[in-house]
């Protein structure tokens, strides 16, 4: 699977686009802490401790909460 680094649009060295033989390529771009905040069709919002807590794609919301131990509960 092929990566591709931007470095002028990531300077941190994260692939910036990505290429897979079934699902083609797609772009992904990261908040400055270096968690991924969309990806194509997708956003996503993190928690302060880096594990996400919302996806919205397609006009649809997932939405997480982590029990007493950080892990996921639903």
């Amino acid at each position: 699977m092929p990566y591709t680094y931007d470095h002028l649009a990531e300077p941190r060295g994260l692939a910036t686009k990505i290429t897979d033989s079934i699902a083609g390529s797609f772009q992904a771009t990261y908040d400055a802490l270096g968690r991924t905040t969309a990806l194509p069709g997708s956003a996503f919002n993190h928690y302060a401790n880096d594990i996400a807590y919302q996806q919205t794609a397609n006009g649809e919301r997932q939405t997480w909460q982590l029990d007493a131990a950080l892990r996921f509960r639903s």
